[in-house]
C-alpha cells in the first residue's frame, strides 16, 4: 500500500481499484503520472500509452487545467478509438513525488446523455405526431389533484400551452348541448369500470365549435374506488365536416338546395312514426307545367333558374314541422305532418298553388307557369313513405291530364287506371 508525501496523499490501492475512472497529471507539464483500470478501461489506452503523453490526447481536456473550484466540468473527451465520451470531470490538487499534481475522478455521462437525447427525440417525435393528429394526451391524478395535458390538448381546446389547467378537465369546455349526453357516458363508464370512446363537441374561448373524439379510461385500487383517470382527445372537426356534408349530399338536391327524394322518405318515415293518433299525413306531388318547353328552348342554365326561383316560392309557403323536395327534374313534394281533416290539406295545398301565380322571369320576360298537384294521405292511401310518395305521383299524372292547375286526390282507381 503506496502512502505519497504530503497532507493530500490519496490511498494507492484504492486509487487503483476504484471503480470510477481516475487519473493524475502534472499540472506543469500536463503529463499523466497515473491511470487507474477504471480510466484505461474508458479510453481504450494501455496504462503505459497514458503514461507516456499528455493530457492532450484526450482532447478537448483543456477544462481539467482550472482550478478546482470549477470542479464539476461537463466535456467531451476522445478515446483511443476516437469515438466521443460525455464526462463530468472532479478535480482536486495532490502532492505526487514531489511534483504539484491534479487528481481527476471521471464521470461517464455518455449513456445517461444519450438516453435523454433519445428521451427528447422520442418526446419530440410523439409531440409532432400528436400535433400532425391532432391527438392529445390527458391525465388525472385524484390522489394528489394533479391534472396533466399534454401541448397539443391545449392547441384542440383554444390555449396557449402551459396555462393553468381547470380543476373541472374539460367540462367547461364542453357544448352545452353535449354535455348531459357526454357526462353520462363518462359516469356510467366509471362505474362500470370499462373504458369509454365518445364523439362531442366543445366550446373555445373565442367561441369557435371544434368536434372532438374522447377516449378514457380509469385505474381502481382493491376496494374498487378509481384513483388515476387518463387517456386521449382528438381534433375531429375536419372528418366531422366532411361526413356531415356527405350527409347532406345524400338527403339534398344540389341545385335547390331542398332535400331529394331520399331526404323526403326519411322526413316521411319521421311524420308517420311521430304523429299522433288520429292526425293525417299528406304527401303533396307538384309538377310545373311548360317547364320542358323553357328548358329545351332556352336551355338548361335558365331552366335551371326557374327551378331555383320555384324552390324558393315554395318554401317561403312551409310551415312549422313541413318539409320540400325536389323528386324530379322538374317536380317537388311536400310532407304535410299533423293534418285534422282533408279539408285542411285542401287548404294548404292551395296555399302552396299560389306560388306560382305571379309570373317568373325568363330571358328578362315574364312568364306564366301553373302546376298540377297531386296528393296521397296516410294511412288511407298508404302504409309505406315510398307507396305514399309514388301514389302521390299517380294522382299528379292524373291532375296534369285533367287541368293544368289543378290538384286530384289519389284513389285505387287511378293506379288501376295508370296500370291500363
Amino acid at each position: 500500500m503506496l502512502k505519497l508525501p504530503g497532507s493530500r496523499g490519496f490511498d494507492r490501492l484504492l486509487f487503483a481499484e476504484h471503480p470510477l475512472p481516475m487519473l493524475v497529471y502534472d499540472v506543469q507539464t500536463l503529463r499523466f503520472l497515473d491511470a487507474n483500470a477504471a480510466a484505461t478501461g474508458l479510453y481504450g489506452y494501455s496504462r503505459d500509452e497514458l503514461l507516456a503523453g499528455t493530457i492532450d490526447r484526450l482532447r478537448p481536456l483543456r477544462s481539467v487545467v482550472l482550478p478546482p473550484a470549477r470542479s464539476g466540468s461537463f466535456v467531451r473527451h476522445l478515446t483511443k478509438t476516437g469515438a466521443i465520451v460525455h464526462v463530468q470531470l472532479y478535480t482536486a490538487d495532490i502532492p505526487f513525488h514531489g511534483a504539484q499534481a491534479r487528481l481527476v475522478t471521471v464521470y461517464d455521462l455518455t449513456t445517461f446523455l444519450e438516453t435523454e437525447e433519445r428521451l427528447i427525440r422520442s418526446e419530440t417525435s410523439l409531440a409532432l405526431a400528436q400535433e400532425s393528429a391532432h391527438l392529445g394526451t390527458f391525465a388525472y391524478d385524484r390522489r394528489n389533484g394533479e391534472r396533466q395535458w399534454s401541448d397539443e390538448v391545449y392547441r384542440i381546446l383554444g390555449l396557449e400551452p402551459g396555462v393553468a389547467v381547470a380543476l373541472e378537465g374539460f367540462w367547461p369546455f364542453t357544448e352545452p348541448d353535449d354535455a348531459e349526453r357526454v357526462r353520462s357516458e363518462v359516469l356510467r363508464a366509471r362505474v362500470e369500470q370499462r373504458a369509454y370512446g365518445i364523439d362531442h363537441r366543445i366550446v373555445r374561448p373565442d367561441g369557435t365549435l371544434r368536434f372532438v373524439h374522447e377516449q378514457g379510461q380509469w385505474h381502481y385500487d382493491n376496494r374498487g374506488e378509481w384513483y388515476f383517470h387518463f387517456g386521449t382527445i382528438q381534433d375531429i372537426t375536419e372528418r366531422a365536416e366532411a361526413e356531415a356534408e356527405i350527409r347532406y349530399l345524400a338527403f339534398h338536391d344540389p341545385l335547390t338546395k331542398t332535400l331529394n327524394r331520399s331526404g323526403l322518405l326519411e322526413r316521411l318515415r319521421t311524420a308517420i312514426a311521430t304523429r299522433e293518433d288520429d292526425a293525417l299525413v299528406a304527401v303533396l306531388c307538384f309538377d310545373i307545367t311548360r317547364f320542358k318547353t323553357i328548358n329545351d328552348t332556352l336551355g338548361h342554365t335558365t331552366g335551371d333558374r326557374v327551378l331555383v326561383t320555384a324552390a324558393e316560392r315554395l318554401s317561403s309557403r312551409l310551415e312549422a314541422g313541413e318539409s320540400l323536395a325536389r323528386v324530379g327534374a322538374d317536380e317537388f313534394a311536400v310532407v304535410l305532418p299533423r293534418m285534422e281533416h282533408a279539408s285542411q290539406i285542401a287548404r294548404r295545398t292551395h296555399h302552396f298553388l299560389q306560388s306560382f301565380v305571379t309570373p317568373f322571369t325568363v330571358a328578362s320576360y315574364p312568364y306564366s307557369l301553373s302546376a298540377s298537384v297531386g296528393i296521397s294521405v296516410f294511412p288511407t292511401d298508404a302504409g309505406e313513405p315510398e307507396d305514399l310518395l309514388r301514389n302521390a305521383d299517380v294522382a299528379m299524372y292524373a291532375a296534369k291530364s285533367n287541368n293544368a292547375s289543378a290538384f286530384q286526390y289519389y284513389s285505387s282507381g287511378l293506379r288501376e287506371t295508370a296500370e291500363q
